[in-house]
């Protein structure tokens, strides 16, 4: 058989002997961070977002109960008690911490001395921006642009501040400071 490479004989000989080693441990004693999600963007100084750890228990003969905590920029922004049941997984759940301006590294940690140290942490980064200005200018109707602020603050979360302004009141300046604009039925500016 030209070109179909070398045989299977060629490449371990018959004088060559195989044998199979079980390389996994009974009972493993390492507990570890398997995974960390979280809603990356906030648009407020308190993150209301969800940062969600899932702390695997890799023993099969017991629970543990350890510490977890959650870190940015290398400042503990939080902490519990989480116990997780043999050969099981646990969530901890952090929110409600400051969150500063930009970007930020996070780190959530668990304390547990076991013989993998590598997946006791998990880094994540977060970033809070500052909300969009939007400025709204109508005719200066009575209730003219009361479903445009509600679609743009129907809730906290969203990242807009609204300014509503008549097209008679608008100067240079309102529209400069104003990342975005909305013309709402306004016949001439």
């Amino acid at each position: 058989m030209a070109g179909s490479g070398p045989s299977p004989e060629s490449v371990i000989g018959n004088d060559v002997k195989t044998e199979v080693v079980n390389l996994g441990v009974e009972n493993p004693a390492n507990v570890g961070i398997d995974s960390v999600s979280a809603d990356p963007t906030s648009f407020t100084r308190t993150y209301v977002g969800r940062v969600i750890a899932r702390i695997n228990n890799h023993r099969k003969d017991q629970p543990v109960t350890l510490p977890v905590s959650v870190s940015l920029n290398g400042r503990e922004a939080g902490r519990k008690m989480v116990t997780v049941a043999a050969n099981s997984t646990s969530l901890a759940e952090f929110t409600g911490f400051d969150l500063p301006l930009g970007y930020s590294k996070g780190v959530v940690k668990i304390e547990a001395e076991d013989p993998l140290p590598v997946d006791n942490e998990f880094s994540f980064a977060l970033n809070r921006r500052e909300k969009l200005n939007v400025l709204i200018v109508d005719s200066g109707k009575a209730r003219q642009s009361i479903y445009l602020n509600q679609a743009y603050t129907s809730s906290a979360d969203l990242p807009f501040t609204v300014k509503i302004i008549s097209v008679q009141n608008v100067t240079a300046d309102d529209i400069a400071k104003s990342e975005v604009v909305v013309i709402n039925d306004v016949p001439r500016l």
